[in-house]
Formats: C-alpha cells, sequence, structure tokens
C-alpha cells in the first residue's frame, strides 16, 4: 500500500512511490555479494550489506563501492556468530526504506521478479510475501522449491533466532505469483557454513511441549493438527511423560524421521525417502550420545530457552549497544558457532548462578 503524504501548497494529498531496501549479509564471499549487487542496484532504493568478511575480503567491497559509485550501498562491519538471522533485527533498523527485500548472497531473482519489484510492492495489500525459493538449481534445471518469507514490510516480520525456523509475520502473509521466485544457487554455495552450522545441532533437543507444537505445524500442512494433538496427548498421558521433560530417544527417531520424509517429498526427491530412516537413526543416536556428555543436560536447558524466547531475545542482539559491544569485544577474536555456544553458555550460566543466589 503506497503511503501518502501532502503538499505544502493546497494540501492536496499525493501518493508517493513505496521504497524497498535490499539487505543482504556477506562472510568471505564478498564476490558473491558485489555480483548481487550489481544484479539487484537498478531495481532497489537501497542497499544495506552487513558484512563479517576477513580485511581482505572486506576492503574489496569497500573498493568495489568507491569504484562503481554505489551511491545506494553503504556497508557495515559486523562479526559473524554462525547464524545470519541473529542480526537481522539491528539490520533492518538501519534500513529506511518502506520494504526489506532479504536475498542471500547465494541466491537470485528472476528477470520478471527484478523488473517487477516495484509494481508488486505498491500494489500490496500483504506485510510479507512468502516466495518460492527453487532449492537446486544447476545449468537453470530447477528440482523442487520451499517457502521463503524474502520479502516483508519493514516492522512486519520478527526474528527469534530459532533453530531452523523463519521469521514470523506479524501482519497479513500471502503467497507470491508463481511467476516470481529466487534460485539457490548451487554454483555459489559456501558449502563450509553448512558444517560450522552443524555445531549448534548440540541445541537441537525437544521437551514434549515443544514437540508436541512442532508435530502439530506438519500435521496442520500435511493432515489434521486436531487429531494429531489428541493422539500425542493420550501417548504422552500413558507413557507418564511431562510438558518439560525431554522427549525419549525413540521419540527423536520417530521427528527425525518424519522430518526427513516431508523434507525430500517437498523437494520432490522420492529417492532421498529411503535414506531417510538410516538418516533419523544417525541422528537419534548422536542425541543419545551426546546426552549422556557433561554438558548434556546444559544443552538441553539453553535448547528449551532457545525454543521458547530465542537466541535475539536471550543474548539482546536486538539492542545496537549489545552489537557494538560484541563488535568491540570480538572483532579480533574468533568468531562464528563457537563463539555463539560460548555466548549461550555463559549467559545461561550467569543466570543460574543469579538464581542459585536468590537474586
Amino acid at each position: 500500500m503506497h503511503s501518502v503524504k501532502a503538499h505544502d501548497s493546497g494540501g492536496i494529498a499525493k501518493k508517493t512511490r513505496a521504497t524497498v531496501a535490499l539487505l543482504l549479509f556477506s562472510h568471505d564471499d564478498a564476490e558473491n555479494a558485489i555480483d548481487l549487487i550489481r544484479d539487484l542496484y537498478p531495481f532497489v532504493d537501497e542497499i544495506v550489506n552487513i558484512d563479517s568478511s576477513k580485511k581482505g575480503q572486506h576492503m574489496m567491497l569497500i573498493k568495489e563501492k568507491k569504484a562503481l559509485r554505489l551511491k545506494k550501498l553503504r556497508v557495515y562491519k559486523n562479526i559473524s556468530l554462525g547464524i545470519i538471522e541473529l542480526f537481522k533485527p539491528w539490520a533492518i533498523g538501519l534500513c529506511k526504506s518502506d520494504w526489506i527485500l532479504s536475498i542471500d548472497t547465494d541466491e537470485r531473482m528472476n528477470e520478471d521478479f527484478k523488473r517487477d519489484l516495484h509494481m508488486i510492492i505498491g500494489k500490496s495489500r500483504c506485510d510479507a510475501y512468502a516466495i518460492r525459493r527453487y532449492e537446486y538449481v544447476v545449468n537453470n534445471v530447477h528440482e523442487g522449491f520451499t517457502w521463503q518469507t524474502k520479502l516483508f514490510r519493514k516492522g512486519k516480520i520478527r526474528f527469534m533466532g530459532i533453530l531452523h525456523a523463519q521469521g514470523i509475520v506479524e501482519g497479513r502473509p500471502e503467497q507470491m505469483d508463481s511467476r516470481y521466485y529466487i534460485d539457490h544457487k548451487e554454483e555459489l554455495k559456501v558449502h563450509s557454513r553448512g558444517k560450522d552450522y552443524m555445531k549448534m545441532e548440540i541445541f537441537n533437543r525437544f521437551s514434549y511441549a515443544h514437540y508436541n507444537k512442532v508435530i502439530a505445524e506438519y500435521a496442520s500442512m500435511y493432515g489434521n493438527a486436531a487429531l494429531a494433538t489428541k493422539l500425542l496427548k493420550v501417548y504422552e498421558t500413558l507413557a507418564r511423560r511431562k510438558p518439560d521433560q525431554e522427549i525419549s530417544n525413540f521419540d527423536y527417531f520417530a521427528y527425525f524421521l518424519m522430518h526427513n520424509i516431508m523434507h525430500y517429498i517437498t523437494l520432490k526427491k522420492y529417492g532421498g525417502v529411503l535414506r531417510a530412516f538410516p538418516e533419523a537413526c544417525r541422528k537419534a543416536c548422536e542425541i543419545k550420545r551426546t546426552r549422556k556428555t557433561r554438558e548434556g543436560i546444559e544443552n538441553f536447558e539453553i535448547a528449551k530457552i532457545i525454543y521458547s524466547v530465542g537466541i535475539v531475545k536471550f543474548l539482546e542482539l536486538y539492542r545496537p549497544e549489545v552489537v557494538k559491544r560484541l563488535q568491540r569485544e570480538y572483532g579480533d577474536k574468533p568468531q562464528d558457532t563457537p563463539l555463539l555456544i560460548n555466548l549461550l553458555r555463559s549467559k545461561y550460566r550467569a543466570e543460574k548462578a543469579q538464581k542459585g543466589k536468590g537474586l
């Protein structure tokens, strides 16, 4: 919807053009970031690039901005915690436009989408768009897609920092027309990031209260959520499971099996369904092993915090002063997922110590 502004002379209302900011995060992939910026530069009103690259890569971005005279582009140096969504609330606050287009450096919009971007936001009656993202695109061949919330009004989406979760739309969502989509380019992916992100799997632990929510969400997409909730309550009552209790090893296996099967079906990779069983076994066995470690109980307690309030709120990453403090303290130190794990543990232990003192 267009915003309305009055002329100084005569007080006649005039519709002003809705504006859109490209928000991207780069991390040691300056060439991909520059290519994305150049690709979308003519179609957006501003570009905010949050960069956590090493010095050489960061300077490449700065030099490119000056060489090409990219006045719309603003580059901000930041630390990396391995999950870009954690800094999105802070980064969105740096944007001045009405709408936010959040595109990763390994994603590209199709030509029609780029061309019609301002028309879409200008006529929009919703607050956020779920857009088809084709997950496997090699030589322009598309194989399966997932829905990703990549275009939204500023202030209408909340990022909690929950593992494997997108932002929460606080308004009216809508699915984008199939003519407009995003390609997840295989040749642009930085696969080392996935390995680093996997370290956060130590917190992929569920209480029965959270487990029930997850199963209900799956059931609402593929079946009957009310029936699934009733069956879970009967099972947990008979098995004497408590809402705050961690789910059993068998329930972990059941969850991973269901999740993997649905994942392959969504991407139309039906051959992968056969791999769902051994993959679920492997993940369930890994959790069984980590539950017995010295930090196993602590990991579960931190996981409950993550799934209830989110990492962003727990670590206060939405506050600019907190982001600046982290930049100051850890700018020249090892970062990424290990730093995030350390911050989560430190905050949890500090709060636990305070509770122990009765403060």
